[in-house]
């Protein structure tokens, strides 16, 4: 059974109450025969099948009809007057509900006078004046058949407006008496004053508001796509200087080993050398020097030589960079065989890739440039003809 309906005692449908509406119930009957046909042979089948039934709600009885309508013309009398405190005094939009509550009642509503009161219960006053005027609204009570019929008198007020929207309205019927007074006038005369208010006119300016907007989101919009552009920039310029730095590093680091330092005190060693030179100012920030300087502090912090080391190769992000970490961690794991050999391969190495990326750099330099010559190359051309077709006479 669905909602509210259910078989009971196999063939008893419980039947919706008053104002449940009809539901929906699925069945299931199974078909046995009753009794053995009559004609030999003749054998009768059992059937099942499933249905679907509208149980209608449960209807009132006359008396209790009557008692309900009455009712509901009570109800009736007090919901329609919605935020207005009495029929005699109607100012806000009066309350037409479609049916009352829990029953089956339905409700239609005929205003008498369209212009004063709408089909929804809207109440026009804006144009009333004085003490209102007097209309009649029609209430149609249905339940099936049945139909009853009450009318309502009501009393719609002149609209109350709060002290602003009442002197608007002033200002607005000011300027349109002034504006019919002056038709035949070249020009119209604003009024100077109303209700007890002196008027100031000026011109509006135009609302700049939306185009501030738009400017301030454009701003932002720029403003992010530079900041990321100057990031960019930035990386760049670390990643470079980074390359450019690399063999002098393993060339320095190459010579300390041979002189017969550890890696750590070579390591150290070149770090607080660069240290001291950008103290002393006789150098800017160069970002190899200070990631080294930063694996310094943390090997006097004593994290193991191979672990600083990786990190250190790690953080520069760059190849040439990772690889001599790897380099001198597997060493120290291993034993220090060998590498000074691989330090000097890499050495000659680095000078190699040093070449290639000063080579880059210049050529990238000279298509910044290209641009600006351009423009001086316009400029000139313009300084020559401009006057060389000035001193033409057509």
């Amino acid at each position: 059974a669905g909602n509210n309906s259910y078989l009971i005692d196999e063939n008893h449908l419980v039947r919706p109450d008053y104002g449940e509406g009809d539901q929906e119930v699925r069945l299931k009957v199974s078909m046995e025969p009753i009794e053995e046909p009559a004609a030999e042979g003749e054998k009768m089948k059992s059937f099942t099948e499933e249905m679907t039934l509208w149980v209608k709600e449960r209807s009132y009885q006359k008396e209790q009809l009557e008692k309900l309508f009455q009712g509901a013309i009570k109800y009736l009398d007090i919901a329609v007057l919605g935020e207005n405190e009495s029929a005699e005094a109607v100012y806000e939009d009066l309350c037409f509900c479609k049916n009352i509550p829990e029953t089956s009642l339905l409700v239609d509503w005929k205003p008498e006078d369209l212009g004063l009161i709408g089909r929804d219960g809207s109440v026009k006053n804006e144009e009333i004046k004085g003490e209102g005027v007097r209309t009649k609204v029609t209430a149609i009570l249905s339940y099936q058949e049945e139909v009853r019929e009450h009318t309502m008198e009501f009393s719609i007020m002149p609209k109350q407006y709060a002290e602003e929207e009442k002197l608007h309205r002033k200002l607005e019927e000011a300027v349109q008496t002034a504006s019919e007074s002056t038709r035949e006038e070249p020009w119209l005369k604003l009024p100077y004053a109303v209700e007890g208010y002196r008027l100031s006119w000026a011109e509006a300016g135009r609302d700049i508001s939306k185009a501030l907007f738009g400017l301030g989101l454009l701003t932002a919009v720029l403003a992010w796509i530079y900041k990321d552009k100057e990031l960019e920039k930035q990386m760049k310029h670390r990643k470079n200087q980074m390359l450019l730095d690399y063999p002098e590093i393993i060339n320095k680091f190459n010579l300390l080993i041979n002189a017969g330092m550890t890696v750590k005190q070579a390591w150290i060693k070149i770090a607080e050398d660069y240290r001291k030179k950008k103290e002393e100012g006789g150098i800017g920030k160069r970002y190899a020097y200070e990631e080294m300087l930063l694996t310094v502090h943390k090997l006097r912090l004593s994290v193991p030589e191979p672990i600083a080391y990786e990190a250190f190769g790690r953080r520069t992000g760059l190849v040439p960079y990772m690889k001599f970490s790897t380099l001198i961690a597997q060493n120290l794991k291993k034993g220090s065989s060998g590498l000074c050999e691989l330090l000097s391969r890499e050495a000659a190495e680095s000078f190699e890739s040093r070449k290639e990326t000063a080579k880059r750099l210049g050529e990238e330099a000279g298509v910044k440039l290209l641009g600006p010559m351009m423009v001086m190359l316009i400029i000139v051309f313009m300084i020559i003809l401009i006057p060389a077709f000035l001193s033409f006479t057509f």
